[in-house]
C-alpha cells in the first residue's frame, strides 16, 4: 500500500510541475481546422504489421460486438458487456470532428 501511495503522491508531485510550466507547453500546440481536415482513406493502408494494426483497430471501434463483445467465440476476447459499437457514441470510428472525436 506504501508503494501505491509513494507513486500515487510522485505522480501528483510531476502533474503540479507540469501545471506551473503549462505556458511553456501552450505555446507548442498545433492548430488544426478540423473543418477542413479529411478522413485518411483505410483502403490506402497498407499490408505491413502496423497497417494490419490500423485496420484492426478500425474493425475494433466499428465492430466492437464481432470483436470483443459478449458473444465472441474465443471468451479470452469478451472484453465487452454489451452489442454496442464504440462508434455508437465516437461516431464515424470516432474521427468526426467534435463528436467525442479520438484524433
Amino acid at each position: 500500500m506504501k508503494r501505491v501511495s509513494r507513486s500515487l503522491f510522485v505522480g501528483m508531485l510531476l502533474a503540479a510541475a507540469l501545471i506551473k510550466d503549462s505556458h511553456l507547453l501552450a505555446r507548442d500546440l498545433v492548430t488544426v481546422d478540423l473543418t477542413q481536415w479529411s478522413l485518411p482513406d483505410l483502403a490506402a493502408v497498407g499490408d505491413d504489421p502496423f497497417g494490419r494494426l490500423v485496420k484492426y483497430g478500425h474493425a475494433l471501434v466499428t465492430n466492437t460486438a464481432n470483436e470483443i463483445g459478449p458473444t465472441v467465440a474465443d471468451s479470452n476476447k469478451r472484453f465487452s458487456g454489451n452489442n454496442l459499437a464504440c462508434q455508437n457514441c465516437h461516431l464515424q470510428a470516432g474521427r468526426q470532428p467534435y463528436i467525442a472525436a479520438w484524433q
